[in-house]
């Protein structure tokens, strides 16, 4: 996530899923920049093949909103939005 008025910065992340239930599934992402660290939780649920849509909080900003997940094969976006902030990132298997 970035603010309005800071230049972008190169993010790295790492997320899991745990499966909940046929179609619910658990997030925790971390995504580190050059100057911070994020630890992000949420819940997913899946709309369509690939297509997940949920909750998410960052507890470290005390910021929560709706996430939506789309995978195809080995890319994966990631789009966040709240009250407070929203962005998206998309990340590839490596």
């Amino acid at each position: 996530m970035q603010a309005m008025d800071n230049p972008p910065q190169k993010l790295t992340c790492r997320i899991k899923y745990k499966r909940e239930t046929e179609k619910v599934y658990k997030l925790a992402a971390k995504c580190v920049t050059i100057s911070t660290a994020i630890n992000q939780t949420g819940q997913l649920l899946k709309v369509n093949p690939g297509v997940y849509v949920g909750e998410f909080h960052v507890a470290s900003y005390d910021i929560s909103g709706r996430v939506r997940v789309v995978i195809d094969e080995d890319v994966q976006t990631m789009s966040f939005k709240s009250s407070r902030a929203n962005g998206s990132v998309t990340l590839t298997k490596s």
